[in-house]
């Protein structure tokens, strides 16, 4: 059960990413979309 952590820490890890990735992107959708 020792790699459990780890696996889930780079889960975490990814998921953030990819958030901010997404986030990113629609901020600039949206400052296209307005101006």
């Amino acid at each position: 059960m020792q790699w459990v952590m780890p696996l889930l820490l780079v889960l975490l890890l990814r998921l953030t990413q990819v958030k901010l990735r997404l986030g990113k992107h629609l901020a600039l959708y949206l400052w296209i979309l307005y101006n």
